[in-house]
């Protein structure tokens, strides 16, 4: 009997350090959405500005892009600038991951494996590089008009990997292959306009945006994320 009620009692203390367990992960889970939803917040703006300087600006970027074709200068000065751009974006990215680590006492390694698998730096940055490669040698061999279909042809694979965006499956495929087929037809047709693959990445960002808050809001009544 007093063995029995001693494995009784260590069994007892095993369920309750997995309840501790189990709570904490739920918790670590909450902030790691949040910082996800942070994220998307801002890819969401930042694209949304851009549709609209696209869509409304005399000059907007698709034409300073046909500008470079006869400038050898601008070239180099639109592609250091989106480098700058992404390289800014990417420092922020992973020092608001530093953070949610810190908060949750986990090594950085570790939190982005558990909370974004995706963006583990040498996968994402690696994968983001080659991307930013192709686009800067489509920009200095003078064929502005490759840029447009191949943002979004990368959208478009973002979407269908996971690597970036939060889509349900079936909305996540759809938009996916919408990506490359009008990435596609730019190509054939020489359409070389931003707005199409801007206003694709700020779709695909108002959508990660509204299954994030869904799954927020499932955490928050304790219902399975």
């Amino acid at each position: 009997m007093e063995s029995n009620l001693t494995k009784a009692l260590e069994d007892l203390g095993e369920i309750r350090k997995a309840i501790a367990n189990v709570q904490q992960l739920t918790s670590r889970s909450a902030n790691a959405l949040r910082l996800e939803f942070v994220i998307h917040a801002v890819l969401t703006v930042l694209a949304g500005g851009f549709l609209i300087v696209e869509s409304t600006s005399e000059i907007s970027f698709t034409r300073v892009l046909y500008w470079s074709d006869g400038n050898h200068v601008l070239r180099w000065v639109i592609v250091a600038g989106v480098a700058a751009i992404l390289v800014a974006l990417c420092s922020a990215l992973y020092v608001a991951l530093w953070r949610g680590a810190r908060r949750t006492g986990e090594s950085f390694n570790d939190y982005v494996s558990r909370n974004f698998s995706p963006l583990r730096r040498a996968s994402f940055l690696s994968d983001l590089f080659i991307k930013f490669m192709v686009v800067a040698l489509m920009i200095l061999v003078q064929r502005p008009d490759n840029v447009a279909p191949l943002l979004l042809l990368f959208t478009g694979d973002y979407i269908l990997q996971g690597r970036l965006f939060v889509l349900p499956p079936k909305i996540g495929l759809a938009v996916g292959i919408l990506c490359l087929g009008l990435g596609t037809y730019q190509v054939l047709f020489m359409d070389g306009s931003l707005e199409v693959p801007f206003a694709a990445f700020l779709l695909a960002s108002v959508l990660s945006l509204f299954k994030i808050r869904n799954q927020l809001k499932a955490l928050s009544v304790g219902s399975p994320v």
